[in-house]
């Protein structure tokens, strides 16, 4: 299964297709899932270098990833990519259950999950909330600046917070690693929140 996702991130789809058509699907393995979520992946993979993810495909995935989730109930990666799809339908109150039965310890990088917990937080006005998980994803992942969506979210955080000056900090910072997001709504409504405006 982990060479078929291997051979999907290259862009290898068909080979990456008749490697998890060759494993066996009557498999006892409770590690099965992984097979069904990579299978997802693959699909998904070639929609993102097709450039044809739209809001129709994420409710496809929602409800693929859901069907996952009631046949292998509880599973961390299967929250967890339920839940960051689910935040990108900008689903926010909706997201956060999920994301959180994510957070189970586990050997997963959680770096992602606490991103989009930090934008669902945000989303929904609970800024302590999402500002401790940005922080959480920030510890494991300092990259995750670059990441207009998470900054965006942890700015309007500090802003909720009425920590102004971090704020504008975090647009500025994204701002400049990210130029286009300046013409991103989102990004216009967080610097009227950071400004007072």
């Amino acid at each position: 299964a982990r060479l078929a996702l291997v051979n999907s991130y290259l862009g290898e789809y068909d080979t990456a297709n008749k490697i998890l058509e060759s494993i066996d699907k009557n498999s006892n393995s409770k590690y099965y899932y992984l097979v069904e979520i990579i299978k997802i992946q693959n699909e998904s993979n070639e929609k993102i270098a097709n450039h044809t993810i739209n809001k129709k495909y994420l409710e496809y995935l929602k409800i693929k990833y859901s069907d996952l989730d009631k046949k292998y109930p509880d599973t961390l990666e299967i929250n967890g990519l339920l839940g960051g799809v689910v935040v990108l339908l900008s689903e926010y109150k909706q997201a956060i259950p999920v994301l959180n039965k994510a957070l189970k310890p586990s050997n997963l990088d959680a770096t992602g999950v606490y991103r989009n917990l930090a934008i669902a937080y945000s989303g929904v006005g609970e800024y302590q909330n999402a500002y401790k998980a940005g922080n959480e994803a920030f510890a494991r992942n300092k990259s995750i600046m670059s990441d207009a969506d998470f900054m965006i979210a942890m700015a309007n955080a500090n802003s909720g917070m009425g920590n102004f000056e971090d704020a504008q900090t975090a647009l500025k910072v994204i701002a400049t690693k990210v130029p286009q997001v300046v013409n991103d709504p989102k990004f216009i409504e967080a610097v009227k929140m950071a400004t007072h405006k």
